[in-house]
């Protein structure tokens, strides 16, 4: 491992990190995601070597684009049966933020 790979581990606090995801890890897994988290942040650091390009407005022409129109889902159903709180046409889940936050 070179020195800068052991100055991102440094910054990397899993244990923060774990926090902020309101998720518990043991030591073992503190240890894998730290390395993952490692592999995560060298593999983004390659992608700012090759250059962006100067204008992304000539990839896609706007003319070429489909009207947005909104179409039944065949699927509608099977979604809303699947779903665990499904009410008035809403899929209910647990609140994440506390109100104080």
């Amino acid at each position: 491992m070179n020195y800068q790979n052991e100055r991102l581990r440094k910054k990397i606090n899993i244990d923060e990190l774990a926090e902020l995801a309101h998720i518990s890890l043991s030591e073992d897994e503190k240890r894998r995601m730290s390395e993952e988290m490692l592999d995560f942040v060298e593999f983004a650091s390659c992608l700012a070597r090759y250059p962006e390009p100067m204008d992304d407005r000539r990839s896609i022409s706007l003319d070429s684009l489909r009207e947005d129109v909104s179409t039944p889902s065949e699927y509608a159903e099977l979604i809303t049966r699947s779903s665990r709180n499904f009410a008035d046409g809403l899929f209910c889940v647990p609140r994440t933020v506390k109100e104080d936050e």
